[in-house]
């Protein structure tokens, strides 16, 4: 699931997005989506990174698939099983190394589990490679588990099974007492409490305090466009605004419903798929066998062939391909056999660079249908380490 094997002793631990064995996805725009991401080309023993044009940036210089770039900068597994972080430039330079894990960038700070196999311990560094932030222990108790920090803060996880959340001076401002914790968006978190093994979930704010109130029927996404996706107890999907109120009422027309992305988001009704705007009025009709909403585009899949449409259901890109995901306006990396390529609207290659693997999780949440090529639906905006 990671872009490079863990190590035995650690665990990355990912909100998958979009995933295929029935589970509804949550995908959303990541920060700086504008990135590089890992690529072999054909022929070639090694990773190196590309943009969304074809062109490579860092050398194939990696023996390791590196993970996507964010905020000007990458990790990669060496030989050793350790991870070190590297600038994203051509003549690209190493700032840090040899921790047991490691995760992206993110508000200039990068979680990395340091140490010894038998005693580690999560810290932060910065983009120069050094350590801001030490969170071995917080009021007397182990941590065992942290996130990325965003909007400012960072869930954690204590040695008795407990989350809460700190500020980036390590500071513990919304106490350890719930059973899971998920990262801040739009100002808002989704919380789990458990009392007698019920699970009840909600929201809070920064300060801690409860903003929707917890439930036990509902199984709750993330905040996106002012819109949270959720699952009732018979598996349909609906969504509530930020008051809490339900926008759109579960029902089977929406058994399957992911996150809203440029004002419309994919639904399924266990048969087919289409296109629904935040009021739950339909855009497209369901008739597709797979949609997925990019920046780019959205990516559609019609007896067992992949195109991309518009929004508004207009076709950009003939259903012609194995995969077909939009990569920036007028760009779409596809499959036509074997190797991958990018081409225009027309199927005209653009570059002449062909792919054996490209890596493209974090990218965009990305989930690309052909299931022979390594592309992860992992999001890493809510990475962290629990070993």
């Amino acid at each position: 699931m990671s872009s490079a094997p863990r190590t035995k002793y650690l665990a990355m631990i990912v909100i998958l997005l979009i995933v295929v064995a029935g589970f509804f996805g949550c995908s959303r725009s990541v920060k700086g989506a504008a990135r590089l991401f890992p690529v072999k080309l054909v022929g070639d023993k090694n990773w190196g990174l590309m943009d969304a044009s074809g062109n490579i940036v860092v050398p194939s210089d990696f023996k390791n698939r590196p993970s996507v770039v964010a905020e000007g900068m990458f990790f990669v597994q060496d030989k050793n099983g350790e991870y070190d972080y590297y600038t994203a430039t051509r003549k690209y330079k190493k700032i840090a190394g040899g921790f047991l894990d490691a995760s992206s960038f993110s508000e200039g700070l990068a979680a990395v589990v340091a140490g010894k196999a038998d005693n580690p311990r999560i810290q932060y560094i910065d983009k120069k490679g050094k350590l801001k932030l030490d969170v071995k222990s917080i009021k007397g108790k182990k941590i065992l588990a942290a996130s990325r920090f965003n909007e400012g803060l960072a869930f954690v996880r204590n040695e008795d099974g407990k989350y809460g959340y700190i500020n980036k001076k390590g500071d513990l401002v919304i106490d350890f007492k719930y059973r899971t914790a998920g990262l801040f968006w739009e100002g808002l978190a989704r919380v789990i409490q458990a009392d007698d093994d019920e699970y009840r979930e909600g929201f809070i704010n920064k300060k801690g305090e409860v903003v929707i109130p917890f439930k036990a029927d509902r199984d709750y996404q993330y905040f996106v466009n002012g819109y949270c996706v959720f699952e009732d107890d018979e598996s349909n999907c609906g969504t509530i605004d930020k008051k809490g109120n339900v926008v759109i009422k579960p029902t089977e027309t929406t058994y399957h419903l992911n996150s809203f992305f440029g004002g419309c988001a994919a639904f399924g009704n266990g048969d087919d798929w289409g296109l629904m705007n935040p009021r739950g009025d339909q855009i497209v009709r369901p008739k597709y066998d797979y949609l997925v909403v990019y920046p780019a585009g959205v990516m559609a899949v019609k007896d067992d062939k992949c195109g991309v449409i518009s929004q508004s259901g207009k076709d950009i890109l003939p259903f012609d391909y194995k995969a077909a995901v939009p990569l920036a306006p007028g760009k779409f990396l596809v499959r036509e056999s074997k190797n991958l390529l990018i081409v225009d609207a027309k199927g005209k290659s653009i570059g002449k660079n062909e792919f054996e693997d490209i890596g493209l999780d974090g990218l965009w949440g990305v989930h690309a249908y052909d299931s022979s090529v390594s592309w992860t639906p992992r999001i890493e905006y809510d990475d962290f380490f629990d070993w």
